[in-house]
């Protein structure tokens, strides 16, 4: 069978870092309009630059020096939501540098502030979602049981319902919330249900919330790549099995002979799911 050579599982993906100046100018940039009352100190800055320098240079006991300077960070998280977006981005830095920097506890904390960061600030929205990209990547299991929480409260609401125009904000938004999907495809259980819902009504709407050109490819290639783990995940005895519609294949036989100038691996893709359902349905 031609298709089980496209069916190997895709691998959890991360979101591409922000530069370590960008990070300090934005923060200095911010710090000087904010209230004085919350602003950081000259000395507060001070630690910002050498947690952002650590995070360059991933010496053996960069950890600890940044857990003694972190406590500007709680400064920054009680600005205006508008100014927190770059704080977000020193995260990124920090956990990709230092992927032990916050156990489970701090990480569900954490999480818990910038979704609700998320929802207040739409400039906030892309970094907090590329956060939690990067944390799914390194932690996919920590999503493991919160998909009707977090997934359904405030993500797909991001994917589905934003007022806001089709442009380049809303591509990289669902390419994010594409991203995130993936990566928590890669566990996926027979709990799991919600999560293949949330992949199969992104990929209906993908052409709804991404601009033509490359971001809406990028989109739905990692949708299907979604959708292609939960369909090797699945064993005779998950429920999953029984989840998959002959209507969702329609779909997908729809964008493969309807979307034009397709790229060549997500007809690949697409041919394999479509096989691969077509072959279970035989047996």
């Amino acid at each position: 069978n031609e298709y089980k050579s496209y069916l190997s599982m895709n691998s959890r993906v991360n979101a591409r870092l922000p530069s370590q100046d960008d990070v300090y100018r934005k923060i200095k940039e911010y710090n000087d309009q904010v209230e004085k009352s919350i602003s950081l100190s000259p000395e507060d800055m001070d630690d910002i630059k050498t947690i952002i320098i650590l995070t360059e240079q991933k010496e053996q006991n960069g950890l600890d020096a940044i857990k003694s300077k972190i406590k500007p960070m709680d400064k920054i998280f009680k600005w205006p939501a508008e100014f927190v977006y770059p704080a977000v981005d020193l995260l990124r830095l920090i956990m990709k540098a230092y992927n032990d920097f916050m156990d489970g506890s701090e990480r569900f904390k954490v999480v818990s502030t910038l979704l609700n960061i998320c929802a207040k600030d739409s400039r906030s929205r892309i970094p907090v979602l590329r956060f939690l990209v990067d944390l799914t990547h390194l932690y996919p299991v920590y999503y493991e049981g919160m998909y009707d929480t977090d997934l359904y409260n405030v993500i797909m609401p991001l994917y589905l319902h934003s007022s806001g125009p089709v442009d380049a904000a809303s591509g990289h938004t669902a390419v994010a919330i594409a991203m995130i999907l993936l990566n928590m495809s890669t566990v996926a259980s027979p709990t799991s249900l919600m999560l293949y819902g949330s992949i199969v009504t992104c990929t209906k709407s993908y052409k709804d919330r991404t601009p033509p050109g490359k971001n809406r490819q990028v989109c739905l290639q990692y949708l299907l790549q979604a959708f292609r783990n939960i369909q090797i995940l699945q064993g005779d005895d998950n429920p999953v099995r029984m989840v998959i519609q002959d209507e969702d294949i329609t779909m997908l036989e729809k964008i493969k002979r309807e979307t034009p100038s397709l790229k060549e691996c997500i007809v690949a893709q697409i041919t394999a799911i479509v096989a691969a359902y077509r072959w279970r349905q035989s047996q």
